[in-house]
């Protein structure tokens, strides 16, 4: 059964200012969404929807296809099920349709890969949707719902079930059928605590913040503490085997770099930059945009740039204060550097 998923992003929100396009721990929400469906083994193709040509711009390194959607339907009027129901359409010949929404960016993959595989095993269901689970000692009018007189224990107290609004999943003569993102019988996927996060205010995203970067921070101590023992052999290995495993190249060790800090080493994410020569015309001013890259770098990230004019020299004391204010390990510069005595 083919698999199609759609990451949908208008380019424009109220409550948050271009809240898909804004940094969660060094990656924009709606990016990271993107990522996480690429990590899915069960999903075929994955789409971007949005209006926004500057949107998949920055996104048209990744595997992606980008769905140009309407601007008649890039409005708050538009509601998930047309949405959702434009997506399908747009290509219909998948078996089953994925959404995942940019404001639930701790969804996992393995999540989203084990909901597809009840679908197609299990005919007894037709979708699947993120759903949340809790008691809640609800008020109303003024006075608690459970009495006046008595608290109960919250075990005794009724579940609860609401959507997560994050991930919907159909099948397609479902949604054609229902004409919405869910069916008749769907199979409800109790999310970890995590996957329940839903952005939707500045304070929303606050907290979001704080656990990515808790994440990051328990990754980083553990590339911390393995730098100490990898060397350039063991990672060639680790490599190779990476690349028989999944039958596609997954890197090299490079030599003939020169490392201006004697006796150090640094393991951490690649996050990368790529410099290219001006075209006619263009103001040269322009260099100063790559300024901007730094809102992406998140803790213990490795600076990587690729100069396409490496004679010209990118990367100096400036650029050195304001990578570390971010959080980066390192850099590594294709090319000349600015300041070289102290970069």
């Amino acid at each position: 059964m083919k698999v199609y998923a759609f990451v949908p992003a208008k380019g424009s929100s109220e409550r948050i200012q271009n809240k898909n396009m804004r940094f969660l721990e060094g990656e924009r929400l709606y990016i990271k969404a993107l990522k996480t469906l690429l990590q899915c083994t069960e999903i075929d193709r994955v789409f971007l929807d949005s209006e926004s040509e500057e949107m998949y711009s920055h996104a048209d390194y990744l595997p992606i296809t980008f769905l140009q959607r309407d601007s008649a339907l890039a409005t708050n009027k538009t509601d998930g099920h047309q949405m959702f129901l434009n997506e399908v359409n747009s290509y219909p010949d998948a078996d089953i349709y994925v959404q995942l929404l940019c404001t639930s960016p701790f969804i996992k993959p393995q999540t989203i890969d084990d909901a597809i595989r009840k679908l197609k095993s299990d005919p007894s269901y037709d979708s699947a949707i993120l759903m949340k689970k809790d008691k809640y000692y609800f008020w109303k009018d003024g006075i608690p719902e459970y009495g006046p007189d008595h608290i109960p224990n919250s075990k005794d107290l009724p579940d609860t079930i609401s959507e997560s609004m994050g991930l919907y999943i159909v099948k397609k003569e479902t949604a054609l059928a229902t004409q919405k993102r869910y069916g008749n019988s769907p199979w409800m996927i109790f999310g970890e605590s995590q996957e329940l996060v839903d952005v939707n205010n500045e304070e929303d995203l606050r907290f979001a913040e704080v656990y990515a970067k808790g994440i990051k921070r328990q990754e980083s101590e553990y590339l911390r503490l393995l730098r100490g023992f990898i060397t350039s052999p063991a990672l060639s290995d680790l490599l190779d085997d990476m690349s028989l495993e999944k039958g596609e190249h997954c890197g090299a060790v490079l030599s003939n770099w020169v490392c201006n800090l004697a006796n150090s080493t640094a393991l951490g994410r690649a996050n990368t930059l790529r410099l290219r020569a001006l075209e006619e015309g263009e103001d040269f001013h322009g260099i100063y945009d790559a300024l901007e890259s730094y809102a992406g770098i998140s803790d213990n990230d490795i600076i990587v740039v690729e100069n396409e004019i490496n004679d010209f020299a990118y990367f100096g004391d400036l650029n050195a204060t304001l990578a570390l204010r971010s959080g980066a390990s390192a850099a590594v510069i294709d090319g000349a550097t600015r300041d070289p005595k102290q970069t």
